[in-house]
C-alpha cells in the first residue's frame, strides 16, 4: 500500500488540473455538451495525464540529488528514496507507453503531439530548465501543446486568439512560480536558471503579461469572426470575470507572496474558482440566449 501511495504522489495527480486546457477547444467551440467531442477530449485528457506523470517521475529521477537538498522537495518519494530509481524509471516508461497507445487510438496527430511533448520535456529536464527565459517558454509551450491535443482529439479548429491567450497565461503562471523561488529562496542552490532572474525583472514581466492576457481576451470577445459565429456582440461582458480572476491572482502574488504552486492556488482559492465559474456561466448564457 505504501508503494502505491508513493507512486500516486510521484505522479503529481493534483497537477492534472493543468490538463483541463485540453477541453478548451470544445469549450470555446460550444461543443462541451456534444458526446463524441467530449468523449474524445476525455480520452486525450487521460492520455496526456499519463504522459505528464511520466515526465514528472523522470524529472524527479534526474533531480534526485538537488531535490534532496530542497526544504520541501526532499520529502518526495524518489528524493527520499521511498521509490528506487530503477522502479521509478520503469513506471515512467510504462506510463509513457500507455499514453502513446491512447494517442494512437485517437489519431496520429494526437500521437505526434504526445511524442513532441515528451521529447520537449525530456530536453527541459536535462538542459532547458537551467536557462532563464528558455525555461518558462518551454513550460508555456506545454500548455499550447495541451490545447493542440484537445483540438486534434475533438476535431475542433482553434482560433489564433485562443492560442495566444493560452501561451500568455501559461507564461504568467510560470514566471509567478519563479518569483516564488526568488522571494522564498527555495531554489537558491538547486536551480541554475534562477540566477537569470531578479524581483524587478519578474514583477515587470508579470505585470506586462497580466495586461496582455486581459487585452487579448477582450480583443477575442469583440473580434468580428467571434461575433458572427456566436451571433452576439455581448461576449465582451464575460471579460469582467477574466479581470477579477487575474487581479485576484496578482493579489496572491504581491500581497501574500503565494505563488509557489499556481495549481494549489487554483484548487484552494475560492475567489478564483468563483471567477472561473461566473465567467463560464456568463459566456454560455450569452451564447445560448443570443
Amino acid at each position: 500500500m505504501d508503494f502505491i501511495k508513493n507512486i500516486f504522489i510521484a505522479c503529481r495527480t493534483h497537477h492534472y488540473v493543468k490538463n483541463l486546457f485540453i477541453f478548451l477547444p470544445v469549450f470555446f467551440a460550444f461543443k462541451i455538451f456534444e458526446t463524441e467531442a467530449l468523449t474524445d477530449s476525455l480520452f486525450a485528457f487521460i492520455g496526456f495525464s499519463f504522459a505528464a506523470s511520466s515526465i514528472y517521475i523522470l524529472n524527479d529521477v534526474i533531480d534526485i540529488k538537488n531535490d534532496s537538498l530542497h526544504p520541501r522537495k526532499k520529502f518526495r518519494p524518489i528524493a527520499s528514496k521511498k521509490i528506487s530509481r530503477k522502479n521509478a524509471l520503469l513506471f515512467s516508461s510504462f506510463l509513457a507507453l500507455i499514453s502513446l497507445i491512447i494517442g494512437v487510438s485517437l489519431n496520429f496527430s494526437v500521437l505526434g503531439l504526445l511524442v513532441i511533448y515528451i521529447l520537449i520535456n525530456i530536453l527541459y529536464s536535462l538542459i532547458l530548465k537551467n536557462f532563464a527565459i528558455l525555461d518558462v517558454f518551454t513550460i508555456a509551450s506545454g500548455f499550447v501543446i495541451r490545447l493542440l491535443v484537445g483540438s486534434s482529439a475533438s476535431n475542433v479548429e482553434l482560433t489564433h486568439w485562443i492560442i495566444v491567450l493560452t501561451f500568455l497565461l501559461s507564461l504568467l503562471l510560470a514566471l509567478s512560480k519563479r518569483r516564488d523561488d526568488l522571494v522564498n529562496n527555495h531554489n537558491e542552490k538547486t536551480r541554475e536558471s534562477i540566477n537569470g532572474y531578479n524581483l524587478n525583472f519578474i514583477n515587470a514581466t508579470i505585470n506586462i503579461l497580466a495586461g496582455m492576457v486581459i487585452l487579448s481576451y477582450i480583443l477575442w470577445s469583440i473580434s468580428p469572426d467571434v461575433i458572427e459565429r456566436l451571433s452576439s456582440d455581448k461576449i465582451y461582458f464575460s471579460s469582467i470575470f477574466v479581470m477579477t480572476g487575474i487581479f485576484r491572482y496578482l493579489q496572491c502574488i504581491y500581497l501574500h507572496n503565494d505563488t509557489g504552486s499556481p495549481t494549489q492556488i487554483l484548487i484552494k482559492d475560492k475567489f478564483i474558482q468563483l471567477s472561473i465559474i461566473a465567467w463560464a456561466v456568463t459566456l454560455y448564457s450569452i451564447f445560448y440566449l443570443a
